[in-house]
């Protein structure tokens, strides 16, 4: 039981290391789970760096020293004081009103706080305590009344306590070979104990930031999509190659270092423009200003040093702080194009003052090409600048004009750069006018294909190959599809949702597809004339008393929609439902609607054992189907076709292996004589049939003669393999 726990633990300890999220049950000690262990230590290891004059540090004091100089000096910039933005709110989208003020700081419960805490993932980063949200979880039946106690005690006194909200950076290299400290990200891993004072914060922000923030900025707004601005892009590249359209131009910005150099007074200016609540922005003041870090490097600890600037990533409320920062520059755009006649937008964005778009740190500005605009959006940014410590990155800015009558040179320089093109990819995905061709899709797929390059030396197991598939490559391109209408996906889609028949007040009778067999309007399509019912009639035009009633049901159209009508869900209105027995979204009915039907097959107990492992399973899936890897393949160029794993007189087939084989035999009789394991059959189809009725059920004794009868397929499939590498045969 000791040793249990101990192997428990530091499997725990190693998978907070390796950081692969997609690895499973078998996989947790493969020679992947510690070649990369030792990969990500090596990648974070640094031995020299240079320093801001060029020079070469290899001294390990030296190199701790300029790192520990460099975040020091960046996040103790000097203060700036700002003066008040109340003069922006009559630009502003929303404004907090009294009610929800209250509701922002009422009082905190307890459940709310283990909510929060339960919703940290156990494999996150600890803080500079030690104590992952693992520990807690796990012990807080124990220690949850006083990590209750420890939250409530900031939200009732406005004071944090400064040992809670010490910070350790750890170094995210931001390209492949870092040379410069510049060169890394600065990632801060909190306390838990202050991760769930912020996220219980946020939460009472996101009640009211779809308010707040305009439909220009996507990033962390709940409920708002990175298509919409893809969409609003490829129509200003639309826009923009017709031959007859007015001079436009746009620039694209990303902020450097934009977290780190956020001013503080600033933000809490902006905080009360949006008219937060005095305590709210007391309890951000506190989270933000009490903060303390150390450098982690090379596994050691350096440093301890404290800041006058800047939101931390890594913070969980750092990026919604950010969002407001970045909604107060699209007021004072607003603001200065107001008191600006002369100002001219972009063409066709006059009407819906679309001026800037904001995902994050990345900002895309638009005018007309003309200087005395760009001077205007030149002279917002310098005051942004000034206020908030944001400044663009040169080397990421580009600018882009479609004009005859102006000269680009001359226009650029008011955003601080040469003249260089906006590339036909923006930031997330590709900007094109027309339909995804195969070039428009190289950048993905050299992405899935470099992903599977970097993993096909690490020799993975079945079970990592389709976890890697599932859980890794489906995840990118997934993101393409969140942007780019795919026709095919978009019919499946439909085939796994279905309309649920309420009132009738929200379908329309011929038009909405509420029936079986779809839109009626296209099956029927002489159905409002027979019936008199006009093409827009709502449902409940045939709806009576929470009953059916259809005007006639004596021609044949009318009989046939009336035998097959559905349901009428009485206490409620019309939804449209996923098509499941509870009407919600799941991956199991999600699967079911994309995979096409197939039939049952009565060994398939077998392969869902509770003590099975990923590995286990797919190895017993491919021998049963007859599909490992053995000499009497078609595909298998070997001249010699005996078995190596006896005397190799007979051809190695599934049938041989499982259990002719003279090596597996002898396995069968160990396996029998310490462990009563027993498997009557020779024939391998046989003893499947046989194991598919005896095994079944969730018995212990079932269920360990399912572990190993799969763990004997594993290690003698392995064994093989080994074999035949070295042409060695067993005697």
């Amino acid at each position: 039981m000791i040793y249990c726990k101990a192997t428990t633990m530091e499997i725990n300890m190693l998978k907070q290391r390796v950081k692969l999220a997609w690895l499973k049950g078998g996989d947790n000690c493969s020679k992947i789970f510690f070649r990369k262990i030792t990969a990500r230590r090596a990648s974070q290891r640094v031995y020299q760096i240079q320093n801001e004059d060029g020079q070469l540090l290899t001294e390990y004091t030296a190199v701790t020293g300029e790192f520990v100089n460099y975040f020091k000096k960046l996040f103790g910039g000097s203060q700036r004081q700002t003066q008040n933005l109340d003069h922006l709110q009559p630009f502003a989208r929303y404004l907090i009103s009294e009610d929800e003020a209250t509701q922002i700081t009422s009082p905190f419960q307890r459940h709310e706080i283990k909510e929060v805490l339960f919703d940290i993932n156990e494999d996150s980063a600890p803080g500079p305590d030690g104590f992952s949200s693992g520990f807690f979880k796990s012990s807080w039946a124990v220690i949850g009344e006083d990590v209750c106690r420890a939250v409530m005690e900031f939200f009732n006194h406005d004071r944090l306590l400064k040992q809670l909200n010490t910070t350790l950076i750890t170094l995210i290299p931001k390209v492949q070979l870092p040379t410069k400290v510049g060169d890394f990200r600065p990632i801060a891993c909190c306390n838990v104990i202050y991760k769930i004072i912020t996220k219980i914060m946020v939460k009472r922000m996101q009640l009211v930031l779809e308010k707040l923030v305009d439909n220009c900025q996507n990033a962390f707004v709940p409920g708002r999509s990175i298509s919409i601005m893809s969409s609003l892009l490829k129509n200003y590249y639309q826009a923009t190659i017709r031959k007859n359209c007015l001079p436009g131009a746009l620039s694209r910005l990303i902020y450097k270092k934009a977290y780190d150099m956020v001013n503080w007074d600033y933000l809490l200016v902006v905080l009360r423009l949006f008219r937060f609540p005095n305590r709210f922005i007391l309890w951000v003041e506190q989270c933000i200003t009490t903060a303390s870090f150390s450098i982690s490097l090379n596994g050691t600890i350096h440093g301890f040093f404290s800041s006058t600037q800047g939101l931390r990533q890594g913070d969980p409320i750092s990026p919604y702080l950010f969002v407001l920062v970045m909604e107060s520059l699209h007021l004072l755009i607003k603001n200065k194009i107001q008191n600006d006649d002369n100002f001219q937008f972009h063409w066709r964005c006059k009407e819906m003052s679309i001026v800037n778009l904001c995902f994050a740190d990345d900002l895309l500005l638009f005018c007309k090409a003309d200087i005395h605009s760009a001077t205007v959006l030149h002279g917002v940014l310098q005051e942004l600048k000034g206020r908030a410590g944001l400044q663009a990155n040169a080397q990421k800015i580009r600018f882009c004009s479609q004009s005859s009558s102006t000269n680009t040179e001359s226009d650029s320089k008011y955003f601080w750069i040469s003249t260089r093109y906006v590339s036909s990819s923006l930031s997330w995905v590709p900007l094109i006018t027309s339909k995804l061709s195969l070039a428009d899709c190289a950048p993905l797929i050299l992405k899935i294909e470099a992903r599977i390059a970097g993993w096909n030396q690490l020799k993975l197991t079945y079970a990592g190959r389709t976890q890697l598939i599932k859980s890794v490559l489906s995840s990118i391109h997934q993101y393409w599809c969140s942007v780019f209408i795919l026709p095919k996906g978009v019919i499946k889609l439909i085939k796994g949702i279905q309309f649920q028949v309420g009132d009738g007040t929200e379908f329309k009778l011929w038009l909405d597809p509420w029936h079986p067999d779809g839109t009626l309007l296209h099956r029927y399509p002489h159905g409002p004339l027979i019936t008199g019912l006009p093409m827009d009639s709502p449902l409940s035009t045939v709806i009576a008393r929470g009953n059916w009633q259809w005007p006639s049901e004596h021609h044949v159209d009318i009989n046939d929609i009336v035998t097959k009508l559905p349901d009428i869900h009485r206490s409620g209105n019309d939804a449209v439902i996923w098509k499941s027995s509870s009407g919600t979204y799941t991956t199991e009915t999600a699967y079911a609607v994309f995979s096409s039907p197939s039939n049952s097959v009565e060994w398939a107990p077998l392969l869902h054992g509770p003590f099975l492992t990923p590995r286990h399973n797919f190895i017993l899936w491919l021998a049963i189907l007859e599909q490992l890897s053995t000499l009497d393949k078609p595909w298998c160029n070997s001249t010699n076709q005996g078995c190596v794993l006896c005397d190799g007189y007979q051809n190695e087939t599934h049938n041989h292996l499982f259990f002719c084989c003279t090596y597996s035999k002898a396995i069968l009789h160990i396996l029998g004589s310490k462990l009563r394991f027993h498997w009557p059959y020779t024939d391998w189809k046989m003893g499947i049939k046989w194991a598919s009725k005896k095994w079944r059920g969730s018995h212990l004794v079932n269920a360990a003669h399912s572990v190993i009868g799969c763990s004997s397929l594993l290690h003698m499939e392995g064994e093989k393999q080994q074999n035949f590498s070295r042409n060695l045969y067993k005697c």
